[in-house]
């Protein structure tokens, strides 16, 4: 016995595939940010490149932790404050650095040379953390 769809089924089998997959990866990224927020620590990263990526710059961004170098990547679409060589604080996680986020609109002041090894369990600086919250969730 074989098993036919006709082009209907088809075509809203397509489309409830390709939301399952939509909502999952919109809930993995959520996810993700969130566990940033729940176990956070801060560090200086600094913007070192600019690519083209998807219709829209995507600036590349580096900050070390534990003497571990780490590269992420934000798009421009976020912020008008983003610039090479400027340096902002770095949102990451404690247990995993890698999943980190440049906060576009909190500039590191020159007064501020260098970030612990481990980073900031609080930045030096005030800071609104329900402004980053908001701005992690938007992302």
């Amino acid at each position: 016995m074989k098993f036919k769809l006709s082009q209907t089924q088809q075509y809203f089998l397509g489309i409830l595939l390709v939301s399952i997959l939509g909502a999952f990866i919109y809930f993995k990224k959520q996810n993700s940010f969130t566990s940033i927020l729940d176990n956070s620590r801060y560090s200086i990263g600094e913007i070192e490149k600019i690519n083209y990526y998807k219709g829209q710059d995507y600036f590349h961004y580096h900050f070390s932790v534990n003497n571990d170098n780490h590269e992420a990547g934000i798009g421009k679409t976020v912020s008008n404050n983003l610039f090479i060589g400027k340096r902002y604080f770095v949102i990451f996680e404690q247990d995993n650095p890698e999943n980190s986020m440049l906060i576009p609109f909190l500039f590191v002041p020159d007064s501020i040379t260098e970030a612990p090894s481990e980073g900031w369990k609080e930045p030096p600086v005030p800071i609104d953390k329900e402004e980053i919250r908001e701005f992690l969730e938007e992302y």
